[in-house]
């Protein structure tokens, strides 16, 4: 997408980041997009908060890292299923460099275990595996602070399961900082495939209220 200069220029299927302030955040997809105004599907209970008239914050990711930020007015809703919301066009719309990062207080247990990189290429047998239990206390899309009374050295590797909701998620992270007084790990996933990051997401909007 070259660059956003005015809301009419957002494609139809593009999916937006919404948020009010009081209630949190929802998500919104883009069907109808004309000289007048905008339409998208709007799920959850982020429908229920909003009324017409209310200014609701957006945010448009189209790249790896950058995003758009804009604010647009709601104009009107459609309440039957599928609900739909409309809002007036602006032009008044901000890139950002980083992309603005999410993120949900939770308390998923995580069973998982330390490997190096360069041994993991050749194989690893199962009876060399050792599993440490842990619970993921913060979660991103990119990261997430692990607390576990295993000893884990900063720059280690380690791949985990962890369930989301009825959503299982096979990842690596590398240990990119650590508090071993508290016993809590911060955890950068890497390599993770974009499905998997989309149900982290779906996951941190489903918890994510004021």
């Amino acid at each position: 997408m070259k660059k956003l200069e005015n809301s009419k220029n957002i494609h139809i299927g593009s999916l937006l980041r919404a948020y009010k302030k009081g209630f949190g955040y929802g998500k919104l997809t883009v069907i109808d997009n004309g000289d007048r105004y905008l339409g998208a599907l709007c799920e959850g209970d982020f429908f229920k908060a909003v009324s017409e008239g209310d200014k609701i914050e957006m945010y448009l990711w189209v790249e790896e890292v950058a995003s758009y930020e804009f604010t647009m007015d709601l104009i009107g809703r459609i309440i039957t299923d599928p609900k739909v919301l409309f809002f007036c066009h602006t032009d008044k719309i901000e890139r950002s460099e980083e992309r603005r990062c999410l993120s949900a207080t939770v308390d998923i247990p995580l069973k998982f275990f330390i490997f190096n990189p360069v041994e993991q290429e050749k194989g690893v047998h199962s009876e060399e595996v050792v599993f440490h239990n842990g619970k993921l206390v913060l979660l991103e899309d990119r990261a997430a602070a692990l607390k576990c009374v295993t000893a884990l050295r900063e720059g280690s590797y380690m791949k985990g399961h962890v369930t989301l909701g009825e959503t299982g998620i096979e990842f690596v992270g590398k240990i990119i900082s650590l508090n071993p007084d508290r016993q809590i790990y911060m955890v950068e996933f890497t390599g993770m495939h974009e499905k998997d990051r989309n149900s982290i997401l779906e996951f941190i909007f489903s918890t994510y209220e004021e």
